[in-house]
């Protein structure tokens, strides 16, 4: 049986027409997210305790919520996500920290499928879109006032990820 992540991305690329390319490109955008976010640690848990939770530090609370309705959301379209129960326990539990790492990969798909409002994946897989704004757009959730700090942060992580021989942008 194929990964969670794999059929996620499979459903999707094939809704969207995505080429091989564009899927590699999307896996390698979720890859700097993930780094920018937890350095790429599924059991990551906020600096001081915060609510980011996990690779992609999703929040506890309203923002597992959200997750939760557009994992919903995206089954409905979908028709499948090929979620574990285990990965479902964990995420109806509210931290997703303790959803595998493969879940993890499958729910930020799924979040940012049903989170676009228009063809933003799409563009973001076809190199279109640059990863730093659509993270920013569509991921990171915090407040407006300090998104030039968080976009500079962006460029020093993505700086130590290239660094460290993880890709090149």
């Amino acid at each position: 049986m194929s990964s969670a992540k794999s059929q996620t991305m499979g459903l999707i690329a094939d809704k969207k027409g995505f080429k091989e390319i564009e899927v590699k490109r999307l896996d390698a955008v979720m890859r700097r997210v993930g780094w920018v976010e937890s350095k790429n640690t599924p059991d990551a848990v906020q600096d001081g305790g915060g609510p980011g939770r996990g690779t992609y530090q999703f929040e506890t609370g309203a923002s597992t919520k959200s997750l939760k309705q557009r994992l919903k959301n995206f089954e409905k379209v979908y028709g499948f996500s090929g979620l574990s129960t285990k990965d479902r326990e964990a995420l109806e539990a509210g931290d997703v920290s303790k959803i595998s790492e493969d879940g993890q990969d499958a729910l930020v798909l799924i979040d940012w499928t049903m989170k676009t409002p228009h063809d933003e994946l799409g563009e973001l897989a076809r190199g279109e879109y640059d990863p730093k704004y659509f993270w920013a757009t569509f991921h990171w959730a915090g407040k407006k006032k300090d998104l030039p700090k968080k976009l500079d942060q962006w460029d020093r992580e993505m700086a130590d990820y290239e660094r460290m021989g993880y890709g090149v942008r």
